[in-house]
């Protein structure tokens, strides 16, 4: 994943001054083999989970490709939406556990542009919301929402995608939509924001959060803010902080009325950094304590 970012969601002392959701990306890396998503679920320390990625926007039969490789090794006879024997159960385990469960859009390696928004609306919502269809990769699980992690530089179609979502929501119940957009403002691609991989940096967490809130409040007073962060050192090109640098960064930016929580690429990489210089037990307990 390209970007530290600001991640906004619609709906110095180190100690946490307020309490915020901690929200981790799943499915694109395994660094131990007890990583599952099953674990992932069982793991008190996780609030909102985005699954990543539906990485081809139209693929075999016109519909999308999803890749969550190195946890699910074949495809849905006919098409490339990856085939997750567990994933049905395990989403449904997670949202048992209170946990919400998304869908991540894009990712860095989709390059199509969404010319058809409406289309690939009625697509993801038959195949992974409350819609119906004859291929339904996650069986009768349902996903509270949809994340876009939109890299390829082109912002036409994804407003209009989002309204076509929340239309089809509508009649039945709520939507959950998110974005992982880069912290420099503007994003080029959705115009969240990301403070890991690009030039803010996670020392700009705070000046960058502010432009970012501003922004948001003035357009939707009821979205959420959350940084973004890298889970441990090989989680991105740069951006990570050690965790005790984290902490005083994210709690300069806890008094804004959005501020949502963290958001780390991802939990496998979180879970599993244990070089905290802290009694923390791993990166992923410690982003708990900090939100």
């Amino acid at each position: 994943m390209s970007t530290a970012r600001a991640f906004p969601i619609d709906e110095v002392s180190v100690k946490p001054i307020t309490a915020g959701k901690t929200v981790v990306y799943f499915g694109q890396v395994k660094k131990s083999h007890n990583d599952s998503l099953a674990a992932l679920c069982d793991d008190p320390d996780v609030d909102i989970v985005i699954l990543a990625f539906l990485n081809t926007l139209w693929g075999a039969r016109s519909l999308p490709d999803t890749n969550f490789w190195p946890y699910c090794h074949s495809t849905v006879s006919g098409t490339n939406l990856a085939h997750c024997p567990t994933y049905e159960n395990d989403i449904k385990t997670c949202q048992s556990n209170k946990k919400k469960v998304l869908l991540s859009i894009g990712g860095a390696t989709m390059t199509q542009s969404m010319t058809d928004p409406l289309g690939f609306a009625r697509n993801v919502w038959n195949l992974f919301g409350r819609g119906h269809s004859t291929i339904r990769p996650f069986g009768t699980a349902v996903v509270d929402g949809f994340d876009l992690d939109i890299e390829n530089n082109d912002p036409r179609g994804w407003r209009e995608l989002i309204s076509e979502l929340r239309a089809l929501a509508s009649p039945t119940g709520g939507l959950i939509m998110s974005g992982a957009p880069q912290c420099p403002r503007p994003d080029v691609s959705l115009g969240d924001a990301v403070f890991y991989n690009n030039w803010c940096g996670g020392n700009n967490i705070p000046d960058s959060f502010r432009e970012w809130s501003l922004d948001m409040m003035a357009k939707n007073s009821r979205a959420k803010l959350f940084v973004g962060v890298p889970g441990s050192p090989d989680a991105a090109s740069s951006g990570y902080l050690p965790s005790l640098q984290m902490a005083s960064l994210v709690n300069q930016v806890k008094g804004y009325p959005n501020y949502g929580g963290v958001m780390t690429w991802d939990w496998a990489y979180a879970k599993n950094n244990k070089d905290l210089g802290t009694n923390r037990r791993n990166y992923m307990e410690f982003l708990r304590w900090v939100a």
